[in-house]
């Protein structure tokens, strides 16, 4: 049923659709059409190329599906090779930007303008992946993180929904002294670390600095020298040393941890909007409930900030159907997709138009009301770093968390990591 009520808002819609009041495209796109994705979105992209050759008959695109461990390696290949696919996605921030720099991607400011999605997706979304006036990327939908609870079983230890971090680290003894696993976590990808490294490293050395370091805006003898770096990953190996992860979480998927969740194994996870699906499909719709990353006692930065970020889709430089690829875009990011993206993956779309056209479950209503109430985003460490800073980054999580290195150490070793990169890049 799903598919047929999908079928029906997205077949009929034009290469450059009517995006709240765009012309329609005249001539309907043409040729064939190479699209890599990460997994976690395969699916729906099928979908909406399903869709788009049924609106364009004389065109073929092809969804390529990368694991998200291999996705980013592929496209770092990829893209750089003399047959590169015709549209990828991206995550906003420096995984965006630094195909730019190289001259690997269109700039899509152009083409926004002419099929009309750069007046109809969301300012912020766009200006994530937007640089020195140009714009890099087509948003589709916006992501946040959330710990995600049992509410049963919260319910029944007598805790309620902590607010601050040592509440929380409080709410990890109870539960642990239950015999019951108070947060499921599973970082052999590596990348669910990164994620509390990312609001924690807000929260405790604020977005100010930060930034200048993020962007290595700050002078070599300054970079990554706050205390706070240190705090926040003591913070986090504070969470392992309460009790607050099951064992072994380096040897651990995400994907395991989110079924030991939702399996009722688990207290909570933290877990991103994408996550809203994987627990209803999973039979565990309506016992769950979610809640911000809580405030940090004495953090530095604004503790009303949230970790969030768009994702996009970017064209090739290289794309040998530029036309095709843009009205495939176009059309991924209309209106029409956007309403599916959110009534049938119940993802958040960038399109605010669009989210007032379905009727949202609760739990997405709360993640998008959250997400409207934050001061600010913390945008996701690893896409925001020059590569070679995100990769100390990712190996040093796993370290502190096998105990192999202190978080003076590791914070040392990303310190060197971003001093080369500033001399590298001429920053």
């Amino acid at each position: 049923m799903k598919g047929k009520i999908r079928n029906a808002r997205l077949v009929g819609i034009t290469a450059l659709s009517l995006m709240g009041g765009a012309a329609q495209a005249q001539t309907p796109a043409k040729g064939n059409v190479i699209v890599w994705m990460h997994a976690d979105n395969a699916k729906y992209f099928k979908t909406v190329a399903d869709n788009f050759m049924k609106a364009n008959p004389e065109a073929k695109v092809t969804i390529r599906e990368y694991p998200n461990e291999a996705y980013k390696t592929a496209i770092q290949v990829g893209v750089a090779s003399n047959q590169p696919p015709d549209v990828f996605f991206n995550w906003a921030g420096d995984d965006s930007f630094k195909f730019a720099r190289s001259n690997q991607v269109l700039d899509l400011t152009p083409y926004a303008q002419s099929a009309g999605w750069g007046k109809t997706l969301g300012k912020g979304a766009l200006n994530a992946f937007s640089q020195d006036g140009k714009l890099w990327g087509a948003p589709f939908s916006q992501e946040s993180k959330f710990f995600f609870y049992n509410k049963a079983l919260l319910a029944k230890q007598g805790l309620k929904v902590p607010t601050s971090f040592s509440q929380l680290i409080g709410s990890c003894k109870t539960l642990k002294a239950k015999g019951i696993t108070p947060i499921s976590f599973g970082n052999s990808e590596r990348w669910p670390g990164v994620h509390y490294l990312t609001i924690l490293n807000q929260k405790v050395v604020g977005e100010k600095q930060t930034g200048l370091d993020y962007r290595l805006q700050a002078s070599a003898d300054k970079l990554f020298t706050d205390a706070g770096y240190v705090r926040a990953f003591q913070m986090l190996k504070d969470m392992q040393d309460a009790g607050c992860f099951n064992n072994a979480v380096n040897s651990v998927s995400p994907q395991i941890a989110e079924a030991t969740f939702y399996s009722g194994q688990a207290a909570m996870n933290f877990c991103g909007t994408w996550c809203i699906n994987t627990m209803n499909t999973n039979g565990f719709k309506d016992k769950y409930g979610i809640f911000p990353f809580p405030r940090v006692e004495g953090g530095k930065g604004d503790q009303n900030y949230v970790i969030a970020g768009p994702i996009g889709l970017q064209i090739s430089a290289k794309s040998q159907n530029k036309p095709a690829a843009a009205a495939f875009v176009a059309f991924a990011v209309s209106r029409s997709s956007q309403i599916a993206l959110l009534a049938d993956e119940k993802r958040i779309p960038v399109d605010a138009a669009a989210a007032t056209t379905v009727k949202v479950e609760p739990i997405q209503a709360e993640a998008i009301a959250d997400l409207g109430k934050a001061s600010g985003t913390a945008l996701w460490l690893d896409t925001v770093l020059d590569n070679t800073i995100a990769e100390a980054y990712l190996n040093g999580i796993q370290e502190v968390l096998n105990g192999t290195k202190t978080p003076q150490q590791v914070v040392g070793v990303i310190r060197q990591a971003a001093i080369n990169a500033k001399q590298k890049l001429g920053r």
